[in-house]
Parts: C-alpha cells; sequence; structure tokens
C-alpha cells in the first residue's frame, strides 16, 4: 500500500521554506520509492497550531524562533495534542541544538548545513514512520482492500456489514 506521508514546515523565512521544500522532497524521494509524500507550509505559530486536526501531518520541520514565538512552545501545544507526533527542529543557530529536546525531536537541522543535516534527520524520520505505519487489510467479497490505519476515523459494524470512514470523506 503506498503511503501519503505529510510534512509540515514551519518557519517564518518563506525563502528557506521554499527551498527547504525543495530540498525534502528530493531527499524523501530517494528514500520512499512507493510511497507519496504532501508538503504544507505554515508561515505563522497560528497558521501552523490552527490546522492540527485539519491537516493530518505525521512530521513537523519546526523552525526555533518561529515569528515571535519560539518553536518549543509550538512543539509543547503540538505534542499535547498528538502525543506521538514528529518534530525536527530547524534553526540558524548552533546554540539551540542544547535546548532543542523539548518534545523528543526526530532531529535538528541548521539551515546553514540544511542538505547534510536533512539527510541525517530522514534516518531518524524513516524509523519513525516505519513504527508509526498500520496499515490493515479487510475482505471484501473475493478481494482483500489494503487500508492506512492513520486515515481511518471511525469503524461502524451491523449485521456484519463494515463501514469505514475514511479522512477523505470516503467510505469503505
Amino acid at each position: 500500500v503506498a503511503n501519503m506521508i505529510k510534512f509540515a514546515i514551519c518557519d517564518d523565512d518563506k525563502r528557506f521554506g521554499d527551498s527547504f521544500r525543495i530540498e525534502l522532497l528530493k531527499e524523501f524521494n530517494k528514500r520512499y520509492s512507493g510511497d507519496e509524500a504532501k508538503i504544507v507550509y505554515y508561515q505563522t505559530a497560528d497558521e501552523c497550531l490552527s490546522r492540527i486536526n485539519q491537516d493530518c501531518i505525521d512530521v513537523y520541520f519546526l523552525d526555533i524562533e518561529y515569528g515571535n514565538v519560539l518553536g518549543h512552545d509550538v512543539a509543547r501545544v503540538l505534542e499535547k495534542n498528538k502525543p506521538n507526533i514528529g518534530i525536527v527542529y530547524i534553526t540558524n543557530h548552533d546554540y539551540y541544538v542544547y535546548s532543542s529536546f523539548v518534545c523528543r525531536p526526530l532531529g535538528f537541522i541548521r539551515k546553514k548545513t540544511s542538505a547534510h543535516d536533512l539527510e541525517m534527520a530522514l534516518d531518524s524520520v524513516c524509523e519513525y514512520l516505519k513504527k508509526q505505519k498500520k496499515v490493515f487489510t479487510f475482505r471484501d467479497g473475493r478481494k482483500d482492500v489494503d487500508i492506512n490505519g492513520n486515515e481511518i476515523i471511525s469503524l461502524c459494524v451491523s449485521d456484519h456489514y463494515l463501514e469505514i470512514e475514511m479522512l477523505d470523506k470516503r467510505i469503505v
């Protein structure tokens, strides 16, 4: 089953966000043949936090100096709402590496060496995503149907009939 892996780039520097999106997609495609990536960009912490439940992000790439708030504070809110969320911190300042261990980050990317640091961070992201991946197989008549468990909203069973509501509003 091909997975849709959803990343968020959370950074107030739009130019960096645009170039990092290209780097992330390139590195992702090297590592994940068969899976697809969707990357959303949030320029403000308010925008990021207001979309927690709608966008169903797997991994956040979160700037530590995120506009007028600290990325650590945003990470705490993200983790409170989604306890197993993946977070990778990004920053211009090396000295933040020691204070970046808030909310068990998967990695730390320094903007000036982002290509190299991204490779290392994606190793951790790959391991994290393998642990998070849940695929369920259901029998539909004579064929098996594989469904990504992260996209299931609800299951309803009635008289040996199973109805599955998905994030994209599909009913299986």
